[in-house]
C-alpha cells in the first residue's frame, strides 16, 4: 500500500500502538502491529536528504521508534554479565 505521507502514518500507528497497549486492547495492537513491517519499509525508504532539519529529525525519531517496537528486546545483563571485563585481559608475559 502506498503511503502519502509514511512518517507521519507511522508516528499516528505508534502513538496509537502506546495508548492501546496502556488500555490493554489486544486486538488492536494485534491490527497495528500487523501494519508496522510495511509502514516500517515505506517510512525507510524515504531519503532524509529531500528534507529540510526538522524533516530530517522527525524521520530519524520515527525510525528509531519503530525499531524499538520492531526490533527484539535483548535480555537483561546479569550481575555477572555486568561485572565482567568488557574486553578481553591478555595472559600475563612470561
Amino acid at each position: 500500500m502506498p503511503y502519502h505521507n509514511p512518517i507521519n502514518y507511522a508516528d499516528g500507528l505508534l502513538t496509537e500502538l502506546e495508548g492501546a497497549e496502556r488500555a490493554d486492547r489486544a486486538e488492536t495492537v494485534a491490527g497495528i502491529r500487523e501494519q508496522l513491517p510495511d509502514v516500517a519499509k515505506a517510512v525507510n525508504a524515504v531519503d532524509a536528504q529531500s528534507l529540510d532539519d526538522d524533516g530530517a529529525a522527525f524521520l530519524a525519531a520515527t525510525r528509531a521508534r519503530l525499531a524499538a517496537v520492531l526490533e527484539p528486546k535483548k535480555a537483561p545483563r546479569t550481575a555477572a554479565a555486568a561485572s565482567a571485563p568488557t574486553k578481553a585481559v591478555p595472559p600475563a608475559a612470561k
